[in-house]
């Protein structure tokens, strides 16, 4: 992903799509910054919000997203989906789990008064991402 402070830009694969990319915001999240934020859907085997935080903590392939991505493909995300992101710079492709979808993302979303997820973030690796 091409990153800029804690947040980076990449290509993913959307549902509903045959093939073309969906424009990605990537954005990293320091552990226990955001543990209380909910989810509305969980990857089967994660009985809790906490579950799902922990697993995007310590599992690279995991992601979770806001309950819009990829919905201008005429379809969502479910949790267990696998979409590939891609850094445009680079071109490096990776196969990322969805672990869960959030209740509310507008923590993500600039110019929200709300996207400021931890002042000392570094940001996600690329498998992090």
């Amino acid at each position: 992903m091409h990153r800029r402070g804690r947040n980076a830009t990449g290509r993913a694969t959307g549902p509903g799509r045959t093939g073309l990319p969906l424009d990605t915001a990537v954005a990293g999240v320091p552990d226990g910054a955001i543990t209380g934020i909910a989810f509305r859907e969980r990857l089967a085997g994660l009985p809790g919000d906490a579950a799902v935080w922990r697993a995007l903590a310590t599992d690279p392939r995991c992601v979770v997203i806001d309950a819009l991505f990829g919905s201008t493909g005429g379809d969502y995300y479910d949790p267990g989906d696998s979409p590939a992101v891609t850094d445009p710079r680079t071109g490096r492709t990776e196969q990322k789990t969805i672990a869960g979808v959030l209740a509310n993302g507008m923590v993500f979303y600039p110019g929200t008064g709300a996207s400021d997820v931890g002042s000392s973030s570094t940001p996600a690796p690329p498998s992090s991402a």
